[in-house]
């Protein structure tokens, strides 16, 4: 089994800005503060907190994904998200913010250029009033474990 220390990787200063989608009611929420938000109204749901990948040395490399998405936000109102994550099989990340839930791809490394082994990896997405994520909303962040063999 082989094993990677990670870097950390942006995903994007903003990865989208959701609008009026889910829950609706609740709070404006600007009040909030600081890490792990303040009870606003508004949350940040994922649709898994584990993602697994399987690839052969001579096969391509795989994708996955999962769903991010704002509950409780009112007519009009925006957040932000974004995500930092490692880089031991991960390639790279993208986000569909066309709507909501807001999709996020993930794109792993080569096999072939990684060889045989496990590598873990670790996604930490923040949902924020404000695009420098100081204002962060209920449940965020949240984090989603990769494993990839």
């Amino acid at each position: 089994m082989t094993t990677r220390k990670g870097r950390w990787a942006p995903l994007g200063i903003v990865m989208g800005v959701l609008a009026a989608c889910g829950g609706g009611g609740g709070n404006a929420g600007t009040s909030s503060t600081g890490s792990g938000g303040a009870d606003s109204g508004v949350s940040l749901s994922l649709s898994t907190t584990a993602v697994a990948e399987t690839a052969g040395t001579d096969q391509s490399a795989p994708t996955a994904a999962f769903q991010a998405s704002a509950y409780g936000l009112t007519s009009g109102q925006q957040v932000y998200l974004s995500a930092t994550y490692s880089k031991n099989g991960i390639a790279s990340m993208s986000a569909a913010t066309d709507s909501s839930p807001i999709t996020v791809s993930i794109q792993f490394q080569s096999p072939a250029t990684l060889g045989a082994g496990v590598y873990h990896d670790t996604i930490k997405v923040s949902e924020c009033y404000d695009q420098g994520c100081t204002q962060q909303v209920t449940h965020s962040p949240q984090t989603v474990s990769v494993t990839y063999t």
